[in-house]
């Protein structure tokens, strides 16, 4: 059975925190009110450690609480604020859950990334290709080294590298670069995406580079009337 709806409503300084399934369900135990309880979190089958130095998968209202805390934490590391505007930050940022509908007074689900960008100057990242450079030309067989330059307000996880769509590299750190080879004659459209830490991405303008066949010796023609005169061909 559901939890009971309590006939009270929470104080200013305290959240009452909801248990949610991985469907966004209110888990079967949880307790719930649309004045006494305020959101919902993550409660069933979270990972968690257990006695023995291990591992496993707990639910209750125990682990949902955790992931508000955590929330709220999180929050105060990028943002002064009081405790009444902490909650708010929380409370005014959820996702909006049918489930939950006159369960919880936010009808909503926690949303950690909506509460910290609501008061944290806090934007996606951008990345561009800084070299080579557009229109630049190389002889095949090569090797490129493939920059990217990265601004971000929070720390950077990695960046994607992509010539004509398909990944040539990973960079995990400044400076993200990557060497791509080798590389047959072609053209091609160089481009990146850059993933911070909240998962917030961006990606690159294209960058078009040429990449041309390396020009090939033609024998001597018997019947040209220069001795020993040769020409060159490109592939």
């Amino acid at each position: 059975m559901h939890g009971v709806s309590a006939p009270y409503t929470a104080a200013t300084n305290i959240i009452a925190v909801a248990a949610t399934d991985s469907n966004d369900a209110l888990a079967n135990f949880s307790n719930f009110g649309p004045t006494s309880v305020n959101i919902g979190a993550p409660g069933v089958g979270i990972l968690s450690t257990m006695p023995g130095n291990s591992y496993g998968g707990l639910s209750g209202t125990s682990m949902a609480t955790p992931h508000v805390a955590g929330a709220a934490a999180l929050v105060l590391s990028k943002c002064t604020l009081p405790t009444t505007q902490l909650k708010s930050a929380l409370l005014n940022n959820v996702d909006a859950i049918s489930s939950l509908n006159g369960l919880v007074t936010t009808n909503g689900r926690l949303n950690v990334f909506k509460a910290l960008t609501s008061c944290a100057a806090i934007t996606p990242p951008t990345v561009a290709i800084s070299s080579p450079s557009a229109g630049s030309t190389f002889t095949a067989p090569t090797t490129i080294a493939v920059t990217a330059s990265v601004t971000s307000s929070v720390a950077v996880t990695r960046v994607d590298f992509f010539a004509n769509g398909s990944p040539i590299g990973t960079a995990t750190g400044a400076p993200y670069t990557v060497s791509w080879g080798p590389v047959s004659a072609g053209a091609y459209a160089l481009t990146a995406s850059v993933t911070d830490s909240l998962s917030a991405t961006g990606s690159a303008s294209p960058v078009n580079i040429t990449v041309a066949g390396t020009p090939a010796v033609v024998g001597v023609n018997p019947t040209s009337g220069a001795q020993g005169a040769t020409g060159v061909a490109v592939e």
